[in-house]
């Protein structure tokens, strides 16, 4: 079956959808693709995108986001010393080339 772009409500939220049925939203008016581009733009959320959000917010593992968040700062550790080293560099460059 051939998917529709959408818009309607959900829980007095308006959502743009792209789906096979029209019944996944209350109220929903198939729109064009540029309609639905056109107000995805202007902020209107995709409920796809919100189901997915959704599901991984209630599905989340605490020992991996732990792992995850570790890494991150970890990375962001190494960032700042690299960042710390360029200037360094170029402040001994710079004092090197005044001489």
């Amino acid at each position: 079956m051939k998917k529709q772009y959408m818009i309607g409500e959900k829980n007095g939220q308006k959502f743009v959808a792209h789906a096979t049925r029209l019944d996944i939203l209350d109220g929903a008016m198939e729109i064009t693709k540029a309609e639905y581009r056109r107000h995805r733009a202007a902020g209107i959320p995709s409920w796809g995108e919100a189901q997915t959000a959704n599901a991984k917010t209630q599905s989340r593992n605490p020992k991996r986001a732990a792992r995850w968040a570790a890494r991150a700062a970890a990375g962001h550790m190494e960032a700042m010393k690299m960042e710390r080293e360029r200037m360094n560099n170029w402040e001994l460059r710079q004092k090197q080339a005044a001489v």
